[in-house]
């Protein structure tokens, strides 16, 4: 039998690509042909199909036993429903996952052209963060959030369908769906006061919820599980939270929106990126006292971070003059600043060293 490789031969090189192309190429992407930037994007997309098709993970004998029907233990019907139709057409398991990578691929193609930014920084963030704590590690929450990312910038004739399924393919992403369709909400009040009331609102709320959490355990067994601690010695478990760089990480996102906040323009879409990472950074503090709903929760709502970076910075580059004339070296600090936070975190770490393909 041929001896497995660690993932992180491919993820690490995969990343200096990553950043040496985002940051070298650009001021060249809209010029390239479609061949051409297939060519360039090609590697890290290869990479990351590769770490999908993965032999060995994090959670990935469990997710492949209940795949193969050896032991039933997912709750989720709408991941249940997907992995037997899949199953009983015996596609195997490792395809399987791929296909649910390909789902994340078209979902970060489908943020890129809703936003107008380049597909290739978009999906490298992605890839040095986020597929790292869902894709790569927690399976059905990576193939829901990624429908439920397709779901947001769909029209209204397909959105709540795919929310719909989302939503039961992992339990979580209700949390992330209430939240942005609550901003796009809050996006077309023009009254300020109103506005301000409904973000006043939401947050109680999520504070009220946190604090009564455990009268929501008749949706799902899971609730009472994680609040009691049953698993105490697995991420937390009935324990409150014990660090605070997740919300000190987002709430860092936002100082560039807040310095340049008078030079923006009135835009729709940023508004609700605004606010999606306001109540995010809220829900955190809110389900303090339960750590694995703070991180858990928290993380799925700020599921388009990256696209909150990216296109918060497209805009200041365009509108504000002495940053449209040293864009490069801007760039080059948003990345460089932000890639050691993404890739060096203790949890990403522990996931990629544990993949073997």
């Amino acid at each position: 039998m041929m001896e497995l490789l660690p993932y992180k031969y491919f993820y690490y090189p995969a990343i200096v690509y990553g950043l040496l192309v985002t940051i070298a190429l650009r001021p060249y992407w809209s010029k390239f042909s479609a061949g051409l930037s297939l060519v360039i994007i090609f590697p890290i997309l290869f990479i990351y199909i590769l770490g999908m098709f993965r032999s060995k993970g994090v959670d990935h004998g469990t997710y492949r036993r209940n795949y193969d029907g050896i032991i039933d233990n997912m709750a989720d019907p709408g991941y249940v429903m997907i992995t037997d139709f899949l199953s009983a057409i015996h596609i195997p398991f490792q395809l399987a996952i791929v296909l649910f990578g390909v789902i994340s691929v078209i979902s970060i193609i489908k943020l890129s052209k809703f936003f107008n930014i380049h597909f290739f920084p978009l999906f490298f963030l992605y890839f040095a963060h986020l597929f790292v704590g869902s894709d790569f590690s927690q399976l059905r929450i990576g193939l829901a959030m990624s429908v439920a990312a397709i779901a947001f910038v769909s029209n209204y004739k397909y959105r709540y369908v795919l929310y719909l399924l989302s939503g039961s393919i992992h339990l979580t992403i209700l949390s992330f769906i209430f939240i942005a369709e609550y901003a796009n909400l809050l996006v077309r009040i023009r009254s300020n006061i109103i506005k301000s009331l409904g973000i006043i609102v939401c947050i109680l709320m999520l504070f009220l919820v946190g604090k009564y959490l455990y009268l929501f355990s008749f949706i799902d067994d899971r609730i009472d599980i994680y609040i009691k601690g049953f698993y105490s010695n697995h991420e937390g478990y009935g324990a409150p939270v014990h660090s605070y760089i997740q919300p000190l990480f987002h709430t860092a996102i936002l100082i560039p929106f807040l310095l340049f906040r008078k030079y923006l323009n009135q835009d729709p879409k940023l508004e609700a990126l605004v606010l999606i990472q306001i109540f995010g950074i809220a829900n955190f503090f809110a389900f303090s006292d339960n750590g694995i709903f703070a991180y858990r929760l928290t993380s799925v709502i700020l599921s388009l971070y990256p696209v909150l970076i990216l296109y918060t910075y497209n805009i200041i580059a365009n509108q504000v003059d002495f940053v449209k004339r040293l864009d490069a070296y801007f760039f080059l600090g948003l990345i460089v600043c932000l890639l050691p936070l993404l890739i060096f975190r203790p949890g990403g770490y522990r996931v990629i060293n544990s993949m073997l393909i």
